[in-house]
């Protein structure tokens, strides 16, 4: 990720948590960057520096919950491939072979 705020992750967790619970509480329209600076102590600046503002912020937390959405749906996967899967070539074997 070339993005600015994954130099420091520690430091991103706490405005993220932050803003995380403005947006589910106010949704993310009414959210003021003044509300997650207040309900996350820190800087306006800081904010500013790792994330370039309340979208930045949004875009993190976006790429942090797919990013766990992916990681759950491969473990997922890992158990259940493995059982299907040759159920599965057979039926597309037969259902897609030339005649």
């Amino acid at each position: 990720m070339s993005r600015r705020w994954s130099r420091s992750s520690g430091t991103r967790d706490t405005p993220l948590r932050a803003a995380r619970e403005v947006f589910l509480d106010k949704g993310y329209a009414e959210a003021t960057v003044a509300d997650i600076v207040e309900a996350s102590g820190i800087s306006v600046g800081s904010l500013y520096h790792h994330f370039g503002g309340k979208p930045g912020l949004f875009l993190a937390l976006w790429e942090r919950f797919t990013r766990g959405q992916e990681e759950r749906t491969s473990k997922a996967a890992e158990g259940t491939c493995s059982a299907w899967r040759t159920p599965a070539r057979a039926t597309c074997s037969s259902c897609c072979s030339r005649p």
